[in-house]
């Protein structure tokens, strides 16, 4: 089961690592959900602080507007 994300600048991504300790996420984007390969694909680092919305449901983390909004 995968985990998804929405960031603060709208972006979507899918996590492959969490870092509890530095209160990071290692990440990729949704677009590469099919082709991901652990052996070649390249991860980004997010802090927590940049995360508007986690959950496994693709559908409510691509309709989440924010908390202001």
């Amino acid at each position: 089961m995968h985990r998804f994300i929405k960031l603060k600048d709208g972006s979507i991504h899918v996590i492959w690592s969490d870092n509890t300790t530095d209160h990071t996420m290692d990440v990729y984007p949704i677009d590469n959900l099919d082709c991901f390969d652990a052996s070649s694909s390249i991860t980004t680092e997010v802090s927590y602080a940049d995360i508007l919305v986690l959950d496994t449901n693709l559908s409510i983390v691509k309709n989440f507007k924010g908390l202001s909004d």
